[in-house]
């Protein structure tokens, strides 16, 4: 999706969202979960400002906290955190753009799980084979269903110490750590 794509995608989400009177203020609260949609906000406020005359910010939203406690005017999240967070609200939402999570790994890949279609499948190679695999950092939102899969397969990895290495800080961070030790991982990309 290009970038002008995607800044009108925000125009249209916060005019619908906000309405005309909030967007009379000149400048909205755009909470997002930490990393790289942080960073997104960032980059696209300037066009989107420029488009609009509205200016943006960021603000970090908490992982477990309500929307409504979070002070921003409109979010983007994934579809998962926003289910999450809104499962009761009436505040209008619309899809601005998609994303999916994915398996990644190193060139070397000890459990040979490239290609594979089923992920269950593939965390049970790489459990089977002992893998190094690294866990997501909480605040970015994929270590529940992470943990949600791994129990699935009936793999409780906080026995698993050897193997399996925990993640932190922000995406850029989690990914390069996973990349030096070789280590699996799963990663959110955005279409």
């Amino acid at each position: 999706m290009s970038l002008y794509r995607i800044v009108l995608a925000l125009v249209v989400t916060a005019l619908l969202c906000l309405g005309p009177a909030r967007a009379q203020e000149r400048t909205i609260r755009v909470g997002v979960p930490a990393g790289a949609l942080v960073q997104l906000v960032q980059v696209l406020a300037p066009m989107f400002q420029a488009e609009t005359g509205i200016g943006v910010t960021a603000t970090e939203l908490n992982p477990t906290a309500l929307l409504s406690d979070a002070g921003a005017d409109a979010a983007l999240l994934p579809r998962r955190l926003a289910e999450r967070l809104q499962p009761t609200s009436q505040a209008p939402s619309r899809v601005a753009f998609s994303g999916d999570v994915i398996l990644v790994g190193s060139r070397a890949e000890m459990a040979r799980v490239r290609g594979l279609k089923d992920i269950r499948k593939a965390l049970r190679w790489i459990a089977s084979a002992r893998g190094a695999y690294m866990s997501s950092s909480p605040a970015l939102g994929t270590r529940e269903l992470e943990l949600s899969l791994w129990q699935s397969i009936g793999v409780n990895v906080q026995t698993r110490s050897t193997w399996y290495l925990e993640g932190r800080g922000d995406e850029a961070s989690v990914l390069k750590q996973a990349g030096n030790m070789g280590a699996y991982l799963l990663v959110e990309r955005m279409a």
